[in-house]
């Protein structure tokens, strides 16, 4: 597995690798794993606290890491990491993890619209907002060619220990003169690992040493494994909470803050996460608190939720919002964020383990009602909320995206854009659902010319998609511009691999290059060498992470 059986192993990954088995990680020699948390300003990995609460249940080490885009704010990435991993950071993880490199193509191509001073003075300050927040130093993920050719071989950060990713050589090249003599901490020295507990070594997963024995690194960050936490969420966690604190006269939040269990409401979303703080046992408490929150904690297990909204999903109160929103004569999304569950998007298929709906405080008593008489309990017999009316016959939240892009494409602006204006973008965590969103002359976020732009391209394609799609939410274009990005590694040109595929047909007019992509998957492409697949699938997998 490692070039030195002595060191301590490890894999990193992100939601690229599915569902993992961290019992069966474990169990293959594997000492530490890192997750993908965020990247940029915006995007959360949504495997980040299944991986993360599934390797504190196996006993790993375990670390977390954010992927650098040049052109966000730092602070601004800084803080957004922050809201993810601060809260569940514990002292005996591995410290936060900045993953920098000039790739892929759209990524290098943002540091050098910089000058060189602004490409370190932004990665210096994403450092150092974390390190304040913290009280730890961060590690630097990143390669010899990035911080050589990017970062100026700046020996300015060697006090970060380096987790460098060099493949197919016995030692690592280390970029600042050695790492400024320090050398590498962690070196991932292969990204086609096989390891049982990852899809079967399909597709394979990037392969990590420590730079000494696992004892080492244990010593290094203190740990011991850690006892579990009840399986409750956050939301869940705060409820227990204010059962104790009111059965014996407490504050409720000044309980949390003291135990550093603010954040499990802060930002919102947090709320609809699973619960990865403290264990009952690790929390300092007098008798009476202990005794108190154990059978808040017990009560809730047993009788989890509000019983007039048991066995409701978040996708089921999304869909109440806005059945009752279309009564209200205003906008679902409105209403949503008007009760403070803007959340509920984050999990569309969980548990809703938000409050009732008296207690939605940001609601008058008429928005109350009306979602009470939505979901079918006013009369206090609770029911499911009824299908929501589709706008569309048969049209399903992908034909929908691939409607957005081609309007964005006649606009000349991008498809993502234009979703977000719309206040779509939650369609891409259900694109085979039925489109239950709003008419197009009711997205108040679009303009006139936007709204005629998508009506347009509905009309033309009538009330359903254009069929199966390969890669949902990928058009020819982009498969196009794949084509271009891998060939560009080899030195050669992006329109003779597309000729040898067989695909110059997705490039025949404007129209066409904007349609979705329906061809064959990268893997099934004749005529193709296995190193052009792979270089394509590498492409296409850091179009999807971006």
């Amino acid at each position: 597995m490692a070039a030195d059986s002595g060191r301590s192993s490890g894999i990193d990954v992100s939601h690229h690798r599915g569902k993992i088995d961290w019992q069966l990680v474990k169990d293959d020699g594997i000492d530490f794993g890192i997750t993908k948390a965020t990247d940029g300003s915006s995007f959360i990995d949504v495997t980040f606290d299944t991986n993360w609460i599934g390797m504190r249940k196996v006993g790993l080490m375990r670390g977390a890491f954010h992927f650098f885009r040049p052109l966000d704010d730092p602070e601004d990435q800084a803080e957004h990491f922050l809201s993810m991993v601060g809260g569940v950071l514990h002292t005996s993880d591995l410290p936060p993890i900045l993953d920098v490199e000039a790739y892929p193509t759209v990524v290098r191509e943002q540091f050098y619209s910089l000058s060189l001073a602004e490409r370190l003075r932004r990665v210096k300050a994403w450092l150092d907002a974390v390190e304040r927040a913290t009280g730890r130093v961060p590690i630097i993920y990143t390669n010899q060619s990035t911080w050589q050719f990017t970062l100026g071989n700046s020996e300015d950060f060697t006090r970060y220990p380096l987790w460098v990713a060099n493949y197919g050589v016995s030692t690592p090249n280390v970029p600042a003169n050695n790492w400024g003599g320090q050398g590498w901490t962690i070196w991932q020295f292969t990204s086609t690992g096989s390891i049982d507990g990852v899809n079967s070594g399909n597709p394979p997963v990037d392969v990590n040493v420590y730079k000494s024995t696992t004892q080492a690194l244990v010593d290094w960050l203190d740990f011991a494994p850690r006892p579990a936490v009840p399986k409750l969420t956050n939301a869940e966690m705060i409820n227990a909470f204010q059962v104790a604190a009111e059965a014996i006269d407490a504050d409720p939040q000044a309980w949390m803050e003291r135990l550093g269990l603010d954040y499990l409401d802060n930002p919102t979303r947090n709320r609809s996460r699973p619960y990865d703080g403290l264990a009952l046992s690790e929390m300092i408490l007098t008798g009476p608190e202990r005794e108190a929150l154990e059978a808040a904690v017990e009560q809730i297990i047993e009788n989890p939720g509000d019983p007039d909204l048991e066995g409701l999903t978040n996708q089921d109160m999304i869909n109440a919002f806005y059945q009752a929103a279309d009564k209200l004569g205003m906008a679902g999304w409105t209403l949503i964020e008007l009760a403070g569950l803007a959340w509920l998007i984050n999990d569309r298929g969980a548990d809703y383990t938000g409050p009732s709906i008296d207690e939605m405080n940001g609601l008058n008593d008429q928005q109350k009602a009306t979602l009470m008489e939505v979901l079918g309990i006013s009369s206090g017999d609770p029911e499911p909320p009824e299908e929501p009316e589709t706008p569309y016959e048969d049209l399903t939240n992908q034909d929908m995206i691939n409607i957005f892009y081609k309007a964005a494409a006649n606009l000349g602006i991008p498809g993502w854009t234009l979703l977000t204006k719309a206040e779509l973008t939650g369609l891409v965590d259900d694109r085979q659902a039925a489109y239950t969103g709003p008419k197009v002359e009711d997205m108040s976020g679009l303009n006139a010319v936007q709204k005629n732009a998508v009506l347009a391209v509905l009309g033309a394609s009538g009330s359903t998609g254009d069929g199966e799609v390969t890669y949902p939410g990928l058009v020819n274009q982009d498969m196009i511009n794949l084509f271009y990005r891998a060939a560009a590694q080899y030195q050669e040109n992006g329109w003779s691999w597309i000729t040898t595929a067989g695909l110059t047909e997705i490039a025949k007019d404007r129209a066409t290059r904007y349609e979705p992509y329906t061809g064959p998957v990268i893997q099934n492409m004749p005529d193709l060498t296995g190193d052009q697949k792979d270089a394509l699938q590498a492409a296409l997998d850091d179009l999807q992470n971006f």
